[in-house]
């Protein structure tokens, strides 16, 4: 089997074990050049790809054309906790798709049905060095307190009260060297640290975040976790264990051996190339009629992740005023109109296809039309919190404000039922960060309205 890997660096052992041709995924765009994976794979690629892989890297597609292709695609998705909002349509563009978080896979379960929940992995496999335990408690990683307060809050109060080294960077180190490793996570993920600490040896201390935790690990058996936030549970367990060796290092060493059975690099790969020949071979006997149908369900997954790019693209360039928002948001937005023609043509008058449409029209500045689709999935779909949202946004750019108000009336109530009543948490976050944008937007824009 040959492979197309784009970007997915953690996972280039894939090379050793068929025939593998990876590319690292562009994090500029080109708006003249010609920037489809077509070309890409034509000009550079030394084979015809039985398989595509695209390894998710926290970046926005800066490729075209992954829906088009007729060889059958997957991809490995690691951060649609932080990229929710298009992660849940960009998914629909491949054939199969790995999720690494466990919510999120859920989550995308619901809305196709090639979704698979693949956790991740220590990228090195045992990383277990010959040195002494020097260091109490440690915590590697990001410490910013514009983009996680949070952490910065925890470690802090954390290292008041217990001995905590806070270091960034190079991690495989002072893993080794600690008696305990602290995690904390963000948005609830399973990270890579989480794996990495545990294949040194030491004891790892992490926020019990459910999201398939306590299915991969056995709390107080391969690690310790402490409730997600409390700073006093965290410090309690740290100075039990640190008081506690012989707990400790049993912790420890069956946290490193469960790891290096089912948690490694070759394991994941091991799965992914299981999963990766089942979907080559049963690409082979696919109908003309599910052929058209897969094209046109890729198509118009792939019209709605440009939709939603450029939205944000749109939000930010109103909101920070500063950046390459307008040259992103008017990318986006002409890929996303070129997919909508196409379906238009494909199954015309399409019903499903109003409530894009009515977005499309609003970041192509036509309001009047953007008002009109609204008005028509409302009719049936009254309770649809996002083009509730989105007629707040046509209304308040409109200078409508009776309609502004009740429709952010409506959206605010059906939000919080959809709080109190989804048992989605990915869902829930983007519905509240997205009204919480739209009122920065009217704040901004309508100043004085409510």
């Amino acid at each position: 089997m040959q492979i197309a890997l784009l970007g997915g660096h953690y996972l280039k052992k894939l090379c050793h074990n068929d025939t593998v041709w990876t590319y690292d995924l562009p994090l500029t765009i080109h708006p003249q050049a010609d920037n489809s994976i077509q070309r890409l794979l034509a000009d550079h690629c030394p084979f015809d790809p039985d398989v595509l892989l695209f390894g998710d890297q926290g970046c926005m597609p800066m490729l075209t054309g992954i829906e088009e292709l007729s060889v059958p695609t997957a991809a490995y998705l690691i951060d649609t906790h932080l990229s929710y909002a298009w992660h849940r349509y960009f998914a629909g563009m491949f054939d199969l798709v790995f999720v690494a978080q466990q919510d999120a896979a859920k989550s995308l379960q619901r809305l196709y049905r090639q979704c698979r929940w693949l956790p991740l992995f220590s990228r090195h496999g045992d990383l277990r060095q010959d040195c002494p335990k020097s260091m109490d408690v440690v915590f590697v990683g990001t410490v910013d307190e514009k983009r996680n307060p949070d952490r910065v809050r925890f470690l802090k109060a954390f290292a008041e009260q217990a001995p905590l080294k806070i270091l960034s960077g190079e991690y495989q180190s002072p893993f080794n060297r600690a008696r305990i490793v602290l995690n904390q996570s963000v948005r609830n993920d399973i990270n890579f640290r989480v794996f990495e600490a545990m294949a040194t040896g030491s004891m790892l201390l992490t926020d019990d975040v459910g999201n398939g935790l306590h299915e991969l690990f056995e709390d107080g058996r391969q690690l310790v976790t402490y409730q997600k936030g409390d700073v006093r549970d965290a410090v309690a367990k740290a100075r039990y264990f640190l008081e506690h060796p012989w707990e400790r290092e049993q912790i420890a060493a069956a946290g490193r051996a469960l790891v290096l059975e089912r948690h490694t690099l070759e394991v994941r790969c091991t799965q992914l190339l299981s999963q990766l020949r089942q979907l080559q071979q049963q690409s082979g006997g696919m109908s003309r009629s599910e052929a058209q149908q897969r094209n046109y369900r890729k198509k118009r997954a792939a019209g709605q992740a440009y939709l939603s790019i450029a939205l944000l693209m749109d939000d930010l360039l109103l909101l920070k005023g500063v950046g390459d928002y307008r040259t992103l948001s008017d990318w986006y937005l002409n890929l996303a109109d070129q997919q909508f023609r196409q379906l238009l043509a494909m199954k015309a008058a399409d019903k499903a296809l109003i409530g894009e449409l009515a977005l499309l029209s609003f970041l192509k500045g036509d309001l009047q039309k953007a008002a009109n689709y609204n008005r028509i999935v409302l009719i049936d779909e009254p309770e649809d919190c996002e083009q509730l949202l989105l007629g707040c946004r046509i209304a308040c750019r409109r200078g409508d404000t009776a309609g502004l108000e009740n429709l952010y009336g409506r959206a605010e109530y059906r939000i919080q039922q959809e709080l109190l009543q989804s048992d989605d948490r990915l869902w829930c976050e983007h519905l509240a960060v997205n009204a919480s944008m739209v009122r920065k937007i009217i704040a901004t824009r309508c100043a004085g309205v409510f």
